[in-house]
């Protein structure tokens, strides 16, 4: 069950690509991360560049954390009635975890690979203090499922943590908005209502 959750996850994040190829496009329309500053800085910014909007990331974490960390996540599309609405919701999922059995995963391995292209962002546990980022980033859209629908979507995660006290403390939030358009489902009726397309 843990491993078809993680290749799940890894769709998700997979949400968030540029295709290479043309056959899908993403734009990313906006960005934004919450640190808790207690233990966190980050900032977040979306450019717009020559091969479309990227993200960088760039944050200072202040101390060492242990190997309990916990992902939730929050994957919505936009609707013509009601805004957003959740198309698939989990909590707590063990970040160490997912990390680890990820790297034995077809799909995971460019995305993993991706993230080292643009950063050097931890992907194992513990997590040492210190500079982590992510610069230009974006993800290639060759992982995406030739089945992707188009449309807009929101992804809201975050990472919580127990701290030496046995409390859960947030680490950060994140929220990104993005379109995807799937060029071979324009005009099939496949594309999800309050997409632009």
């Amino acid at each position: 069950m843990f491993q078809y959750t993680s290749l799940f996850i890894l769709y998700v994040f997979g949400f968030l690509a540029e295709s290479i190829e043309g056959k899908i496009q993403v734009k990313i329309i906006n960005t934004t991360g919450i640190p808790n500053p207690d233990h966190l800085e980050m900032t977040v910014n979306l450019i717009k560049s020559a091969n479309g909007e990227v993200v960088d990331v760039d944050s200072n974490l202040k101390a060492d954390i242990g190997s309990a960390l916990f992902l939730w996540i929050d994957l919505q599309t936009k609707t013509e009635v009601s805004g957003y609405e959740t198309l698939f919701k989990s909590e707590n999922l063990d970040l160490c975890i997912l990390l680890d059995s990820a790297k034995e995963h077809p799909l995971a391995i460019p995305f993993l690979e991706n993230v080292n292209k643009h950063g050097n962002i931890p992907q194992t546990c513990p997590i040492s203090k210190g500079h982590y980022y992510l610069k230009g980033f974006h993800i290639n859209g060759e992982i995406l499922p030739s089945f992707c629908p188009s449309g807009n979507f929101r992804l809201n995660f975050g990472v919580t943590y127990l701290s030496q006290n046995n409390i859960t403390e947030k680490l950060f939030e994140m929220k990104w908005d993005v379109e995807i358009i799937n060029d071979s489902q324009i005009g099939t009726g496949m594309e999800i209502p309050g997409s632009s397309s």
